[in-house]
């Protein structure tokens, strides 16, 4: 468990704009995608703050399936998992 802290703690001292730290201890299932998280650092909430084209979206990640487009776009993310995205 301590290691754990220790890497929160490192993601929030390298990226100062990371308020929480949550690990992901389930599968993704259901309509809306949702899967079980569990906070390892930083304040308890899981709203995050995403800015893209001068807009700023609010999401619950507990909530429902997050994925910033600039992620699929910057090419991290497979080619299939695009395709998977589009379908919907």
């Amino acid at each position: 468990m301590r290691r754990i802290a220790e890497i929160a703690d490192t993601i929030m001292g390298i990226h100062r704009n990371v308020k929480t730290v949550l690990a992901q201890v389930g599968p993704v299932n259901g309509e809306f995608r949702t899967c079980e998280l569990e906070r390892i650092g930083g304040k308890d909430q899981s709203v995050t703050v995403h800015v893209e084209s001068k807009c700023r979206f609010f999401a619950d990640v507990k909530a429902g399936y997050f994925l910033p487009i600039d992620f699929l776009m910057s090419g991290c993310a497979s080619h299939s998992k695009l395709q998977v995205e589009r379908r919907w």
